[in-house]
């Protein structure tokens, strides 16, 4: 099971990252819970080492992506970050908190499927070496 999580405070955009997430899940037949998140606070709030995955946009209203994936490297090494934005000069500022991907808004269902793949390999492998 692979727990992602999405971090984006446009309802519009929660829903077409689930929608594509279950579409993935069926047709790669891989197992995915996704639990989305509306703000960083309520992120954070609580926050708990067990997403494999985290879709992250970069401009919250609370608490920028930027800062919000500084503070939980702090505590998460491991979980790998996807930057969803519209923001496409922020992509080398991800690489200081080691994102994995950037993609950009609109989010295309191709272009999040190969993040996607690319993440669950990188998981499979992390998990295999355990």
């Amino acid at each position: 099971m692979i727990h992602i999580a999405i971090v984006d405070d446009e309802q519009k955009q929660r829903d077409l990252l689930c929608g594509y997430l279950e579409r993935y899940r069926q047709e790669s037949g891989r197992q995915l819970r996704v639990t989305a998140f509306a703000d960083a606070e309520t992120f954070l709030q609580g926050y708990q080492p067990d997403f494999d995955i985290i879709f992250m946009d970069i401009q919250l209203p609370d608490r920028d992506g930027m800062t919000l994936s500084k503070k939980l490297r702090e505590t998460n090494r491991t979980v790998i970050l996807i930057f969803v934005t519209n923001m496409v000069q922020m992509a080398v500022e991800g690489y200081s908190v080691d994102a994995m991907d950037f993609i950009v808004k609109p989010v295309n269902y191709y272009r999040m499927a190969a993040a996607l793949d690319k993440a669950c390999l990188q998981l499979e492998q992390k998990r295999g070496s355990l």
